[in-house]
């Protein structure tokens, strides 16, 4: 297989050389470099998506360049806008003209979910230090979309993006603003009203801001046009925007000085238990009440100026209104991670990203600072600022149910608790100049039965060229472990050496320390992209606040990419062959892994993709055992052709190394074992205001000879969601988890659950919100004398939110 793997990639490799275009753009007539001086509003503006004569003496931007997938030509569509303000607000109007409107794809969906649409929108850096940038998208609607730009984040973990701008967004983040949309023969309208509230700023009259004005137009690709044209040969995404002077007065910005969002919540949850009759009782888990009064809580916002904010708590509500869907993890060691959408822990969230830009193959799966860890806060408070050059954020919590999250060499002991630990969190970031910072991160936690957690990490993110970027970040820790025989208990055994000494992951009141270093060298460019990273994680490394699930190894990886680019090509946009090369050795020198995994992409006309890759060569060393020869080959073909309907399917085949298993097992070997995965998704659109989205999950496992099963997993879950207008929606989901495990070489046991989930949402803006759901749960045959599927737990909520703001 290997030999026939790089026969098939030696010749589309020189294929793709025969093809690709490398001719330099074309000179043509783009804009140059243009600052707008934006000028009050003379007459009010009503967002409906209407142009009032009032636009018409606005500052004008027009003349989009495409620059993606192509860069740097005239827009295929033409485009263009106002911008203006009052006291209290930005406004901007977009108008988008279209050359076929029958193809215009426009749907009426939940905030958030609409960049499968068409859309426009504007993105601000308003401390113009090209670290940060506020986005805010629309569709012809005026279905809003809202996220927060990050120079030190990155959305690309295998480092495989066609261009990514040294950057990345966070979808999670929240404002409250106004926009609109109309549809007309030939065009579509967008207006927008951003409160400047939304923004931090430089607390001083005039404002000199970087900013893009976009538009996203998928048609045969997923064109994307922008004003300031831009370059994909240059690695700074902000450091090509134009710019915006607007002249506030003193109670432009800071017209909203406190905010605060109290809550009611109220549930009733009833458990089928064991009655002795083998059918089951239901039992009320609460005695038939609705605990309203034990669900009651607020989070606020005082505005200390345009640029510092001071957030508070009182037993905020965290709970995951938005289900999360069921995850394979039969044969995962480590934990997962789980991205932070808390309204509590959005604001400044950027401040505290720490060693986001992520460099392929990694150890960690993020960041430093992990707030997830904070799992059910009874009061915290959190204030964040920029003064000058220098951003900070700092976070104080106490936590009443504190997750235990132990990363190891083989994998990550994850275990839920009932004790209450403060966490406190530093963050300081110095901008040296236009994405280069240094940074300094320090985070503490101390369980209420005694013990801490202390790291301290010193960062920095150097942009030397337009293509050439490197970081560095280094860490201490320091663990005080609790003397705790209930919480050890729970956790299995497992031992690591920290400087001579045995440390063992009970909570048996030892100490140690550890440390963290790591660098990567990235390239980012239109064609040749690549990076080297080292990555250092001691065995005693532990920070209790972050999202880092493994120590204890020296990772040198290398990952090298090379995107051919076919402009007018009738079937082909994009060819990408890529290579990945790692080698990682444990701290007592150890080879634990080491392998090459090649890559190939076809990006086709009409928004479809086939990518297909697989492990070349590899070499383990897990659970103490060697493994040679982990070889896979996988697929995946997805395409966005279509309004209607959309999907993809991946399908991973080969042998991989059962985790899970046991020395000596017939059953379970610890050993390679054929697997076999399928991940399949299909979503249809079949109206405007409709969405169904099926997908299914399926891993496998076998036994050596492949005749034997050793574990199977598959996950089948239906999402339907009806939109009555864009506040209110409703939505079922429905899920089915089988589970098949062998427990001897002739028996295996069979776990068949279900879930299915109703609810109506209601959201006056993000934050001003109503929900009315449940929750019903089950298993096959959960008791001797219940047949099929029986439903074993059912759960009825109701949540109220409101956003309550005072102004100046």
């Amino acid at each position: 297989m290997k030999h026939i793997f790089v026969v098939c990639l030696g010749i589309l490799f020189s294929c793709a050389l025969s093809f690709a275009d490398a001719t330099d753009p074309r000179d043509l007539p783009l804009n140059p470099y243009i600052t707008l001086d934006a000028t009050p509003a003379s007459a009010g503006i009503v967002i409906d998506g209407l142009l009032e004569e009032v636009w018409y003496e606005c500052a004008r931007f027009e003349n989009f360049a495409e620059f993606m997938p192509t860069h740097q030509v005239p827009a295929k569509a033409p485009t263009e806008g106002y911008v203006t303000y009052d006291a209290s607000s930005l406004y901007v109007a977009f108008v988008c003209y279209d050359p076929d409107m029958e193809k215009l794809r426009a749907s009426v969906t939940d905030r958030d979910h609409m960049y499968q649409d068409d859309f426009v929108g504007v993105i601000l850096d308003t401390d113009r230090d090209q670290q940060r940038a506020y986005e805010f998208f629309s569709n012809p609607h005026g279905v809003q979309g809202d996220m927060l730009w990050n120079a030190n984040r990155s959305d690309d973990d295998d480092g495989g993006a066609i261009w990514q701008a040294n950057g990345g967004e966070d979808e999670s983040f929240d404002a409250v603003w106004e926009s609109e949309g109309k549809i007309y023969e030939d065009k579509w309208v967008v207006e927008m009203k951003i409160p400047f509230s939304n923004l931090r700023y430089p607390d001083q009259p005039g404002q000199n801001w970087a900013v893009h004005f976009v538009r996203v137009y998928p048609r045969e690709n997923r064109y994307q046009f922008s004003w300031m044209p831009i370059s994909q040969d240059n690695n700074s995404f902000m450091g090509q925007a134009g710019g915006l002077e607007l002249d506030l007065d003193e109670s432009s910005g800071s017209n909203r000085s406190f905010e605060i969002m109290p809550y009611v919540a109220g549930s009733k949850t009833d458990r089928l238990v064991d009655d002795g009759t083998g059918k089951g009782i239901w039992r009320s888990q609460d005695d038939g009440r609705i605990q309203a009064t034990e669900r009651i809580g607020f989070t606020g916002k005082y505005a200390l100026s345009t640029s510092h904010m001071l957030d508070f708590a009182y037993k905020p509500d965290f709970s995951q209104i938005e289900s999360d869907a069921g995850r394979i993890d039969v044969n995962t060691p480590w934990a997962f991670f789980y991205p932070e959408r808390r309204p509590f822990f959005m604001e400044g969230s950027d401040v505290f990203q720490v060693d986001y830009v992520s460099s392929g193959m990694i150890l960690d799966v993020a960041n430093l600072i992990y707030t997830r860890s904070i799992n059910d806060p009874k009061v915290a408070a959190k204030i964040t600022g920029k003064m000058g050059k220098l951003s900070y954020g700092y976070i104080s919590a106490y936590d009443e149910n504190t997750p235990l999250i132990l990363p190891l060499a083989d994998g990550t002991i994850v275990r839920n608790t009932e004790e209450s630990s403060w966490s406190n969190i530093l963050r300081l970031k110095y901008d040296v100049g236009k994405q280069v910072h240094l940074g300094l991160a320090a985070t503490n936690r101390r369980l209420d039965v005694g013990g801490s957690n202390t790291a301290v990490a010193l960062e920095t993110n150097l942009r030397l060229t337009d293509d050439y970027t490197i970081t560095a970040f280094g860490a201490l820790t320091y663990t005080d472990e609790p003397d705790d025989d209930a919480l050890s208990a729970i956790i299995p055994d497992a031992t690591f050496e920290v400087d001579d000494r045995s440390i063992t992951a009970d909570f048996d009141g030892q100490h140690f320390q550890g440390r963290v270093f790591k660098t990567t060298v990235m390239r980012q460019s239109r064609h040749w992209n690549f990076n080297v990273s080292y990555q250092d994680y001691s065995p005693g490394f532990r920070a209790d606040n972050s999202a880092i699930f493994s120590n204890d190894g020296r990772l040198l990886h290398t990952f090298h990419t090379y995107n051919f680019h076919f402009d007018d090509h009738p079937l082909f946009t994009l060819i990408r062959p890529s290579v990945y090369l790692w080698r990682k050795t444990d701290y007592e020198g150890d080879v634990k892994d080491t392998g090459i995994r090649p890559q190939l992409l076809f990006s086709f006309q009409h928004q479809t993709t086939l990518n297909i890759g697989g492990f070349l060569y590899n070499r383990e060393k897990f659970g103490g055992v060697e493994f040679d020869d982990a070889r896979t080959l996988w697929a995946y073909l997805g395409t966005q052709a279509f309004e209607k309907i959309s999907g993809g399917v991946f399908v991973n085949n080969g042998e991989s190394i059962n985790r899970f298993g046991e020395p000596g097992s017939e059953h379970n070997p610890l050993a390679l074992v054929p697997t076999f995965e399928l991940n399949a998704e299909v979503t249809a659109r079949p109206t405007d205001k409709t969405t169904n989205t099926l997908t299914y999950d399926s891993t496998r496992l076998r036994t050596s000879n492949g005749r034997k099963l050793i574990v199977r997993q598959q996950i089948i879950r239906n999402s339907f969601q009806y939109q009555f207008s864009k506040r209110a929606y409703i939505r079922l989901i429905a899920e089915l988890n089988l589970l098949k495990r062998a427990v001897t070489t002739d028996e295996s046991t069979e776990v068949k659950s279900f879930s299915v989930e109703p609810m109506l949402s209601w959201k006056f803006n993000p934050f001003t919100v109503f929900y009315l759901g449940a929750n019903i749960g089950g298993q096959e045959d959960p008791f001797e004398h219940c047949d099929g599927f029986t439903p074993t737990n059912r759960n009825v909520y109701l949540k109220f939110q409101y956003l309550w703001q005072a102004f100046k």
